[in-house]
């Protein structure tokens, strides 16, 4: 019952939004518009277009998928429904990599569309979970899976970055970009460099170092600013000593 009130709520309003925007147009019939199983952060609707009339088999069917992410749950789920972030992966994928992940077909960061709400349109892949059906294969299936499994971990342990950080939405169209570590926030991300294989590692303790210094900081700051007189400018000067013994190990 929730997931056909859910879809008779979306239906029209993804109808709208594939006729102006996906395949403008296309005709009322031409698009089909279903649901998929939903999970706690998004609501997972289906949009697919298939030509009619005598052009109909020359043009290729498209069968595209819809995340809307629950803002109205945010706060149940720690507030972690962070959209721009799937994003800058997928395409980070997409551009680096040849691993077969969905693409990224369209998006809005904005409230101002047919579902007044952010979403991100990718490509719908074809198959179904691996695990339906992995008793039932014979070895040399497996034996296939299991190198095309080794080329994605392959591919990702290649792809390195001079900075630590998570791939971030770039303004418009502009190349990718990384939001380093510890901020790891859209306002300080810099282009994206591959650090091949001649850069030296980046270092972990140098990495942590940093990390626990602002949450240390963040914690006096707010100690200091409710008067608690015990946190003094020596003491969170003893602190930083102690953290440049750590860095020396």
């Amino acid at each position: 019952m929730t997931t056909s009130r859910s879809l008779a709520t979306f239906q029209s309003k993804v109808q709208a939004f594939a006729q102006r925007v996906l395949w403008p147009g296309a005709k009322p019939s031409e698009i089909t518009v279903g649901r998929l199983p939903s999970g706690s952060y998004n609501r997972i609707l289906t949009a697919s277009f298939r030509k009619q009339g005598f052009y109909a088999e020359f043009v290729p069917a498209e069968h595209l998928i819809i995340r809307i992410p629950r803002e109205d749950r945010a706060e149940d789920l720690g507030g972690m429904i962070e959209l721009d972030k799937d994003l800058a992966l997928l395409n980070f994928i997409d551009q680096q990599t040849t691993i077969p992940a969905p693409r990224v077909v369209q998006y809005d960061m904005t409230h101002g569309n047919e579902f007044g709400r952010k979403h991100m349109v990718q490509t719908r892949l074809r198959g179904e979970p691996i695990l339906n059906f992995y008793d039932r294969l014979s070895p040399e299936v497996r034996c296939k899976i299991a190198s095309e499994l080794g080329d994605i971990y392959r591919q990702l342990l290649n792809t390195q970055s001079r900075i630590a950080g998570i791939p971030a939405l770039p303004a418009g169209y502009g190349p990718l970009r990384i939001a380093p570590f510890p901020s790891a926030g859209p306002a300080k991300a810099i282009d994206y460099c591959h650090a091949g294989n001649t850069t030296e590692p980046i270092p972990l303790l140098q990495l942590a170092e940093g990390m626990l210094e602002k949450q240390k900081l963040a914690t006096l700051i707010s100690l200091r600013s409710r008067g608690h007189e015990m946190v003094s400018e020596k003491g969170m000067g003893e602190w930083r000593e102690e953290t440049e013994g750590l860095a020396s190990l």
